[in-house]
């Protein structure tokens, strides 16, 4: 496979991506599996994020699902809805939960069996206890932050959240399929003059914007930073058609930022490898069952 193909988080991966769901059924499938042979979490999210309102992605999911190994097809299971009373799938390193905003008031309590086997699972993977607590606590305010702020009526919009965890390493993503950071953004006058999902990210990462209108930084965020300052994490925020790919140095948040094929909704990636500079390429895996 060529360097590219884990992700689909830059330009072309994502072009083919979007290219193969144009595609129906099987011919859908076999020009998405093997290109993407070796992938990681972020990757299979973005593919989620591009198709998931396709009208042909029922049919190219299904044929993923036939052919694919666990980490595909344990989130599917998590969006279409099984495995709702919180067991764990097929892999023990790989979780994926919907979060779902009409639940969210009435305390679900799968999700907290979710969070407590990230927490396990980090702990095992090396992690000290103060470290792996402050990822699940930032992990728990992204996952509220698309409760709160991926729709205009507040009532939210649906969401995805994974994790892989592996020795000494771990990623957690989370998506919505709501009206992204600058939509989301406009809703208070303090930043109605953000023109652009660059703008609006941007926002974000250095003036703490939140749509929460005399509420100071958004706290998801601040949470975020503060987890990570110290361990050389990457944070990437993808919306509409931009990116962002967040590292601290020297103790400011400094962001490469690029543009993307437009996608709906948000996307956060984190990823972690401990004593060396992260990389997703720590955290690939092999998508296909041969």
């Amino acid at each position: 496979m060529g360097e590219d193909s884990a992700l689909l988080l830059d330009s072309k991966n994502a072009e083919a991506c979007r290219r193969s769901v144009e595609l129906s059924g099987t011919a859908g499938v076999e020009g998405f599996l093997p290109r993407f042979g070796r992938m990681t979490l972020a990757g299979m999210v973005e593919y989620f994020l591009v198709s998931a309102r396709h009208p042909k992605a029922g049919q190219l999911r299904t044929e993923i699902r036939r052919r694919a190994d666990p980490p595909w097809i344990a989130m599917l299971k998590a969006w279409s809805g099984e495995g709702e009373e919180g067991q764990p799938f097929e892999s023990p390193e790989f979780e994926f939960k919907k979060i779902r905003p009409q639940n969210w008031a009435g305390d679900d309590p799968g999700w907290h069996l979710y969070e407590r086997r990230f927490l396990g699972r980090l702990r095992e993977a090396g992690f000290d206890s103060n470290f792996a607590n402050g990822v699940l606590q930032a992990f728990a305010e992204m996952a509220e932050n698309v409760v709160q702020h991926s729709a205009f009526d507040g009532s939210g919009s649906e969401g995805l959240a994974g994790y892989h965890v592996g020795p000494r390493r771990f990623a957690f993503s989370i998506c919505d399929l709501g009206c992204g950071f600058l939509r989301s953004l406009h809703e208070d006058s303090r930043w109605a003059g953000l023109s652009s999902e660059r703008d609006a990210i941007l926002a974000v990462v250095h003036k703490a914007a939140s749509r929460r209108a005399g509420q100071g930084e958004g706290e998801g965020f601040k949470q975020l930073w503060k987890a990570f300052a110290d361990h050389g994490a990457i944070v990437r925020l993808r919306s509409g058609d931009t990116l962002a790919a967040i590292r601290l140095v020297d103790g400011r948040r400094v962001a490469e930022v690029s543009s993307m094929p437009r996608i709906d909704g948000a996307h956060l990636n984190v990823c972690c490898t401990l004593g060396k500079k992260s990389s997703e390429k720590d955290l690939e895996f092999s998508l296909l069952n041969h």
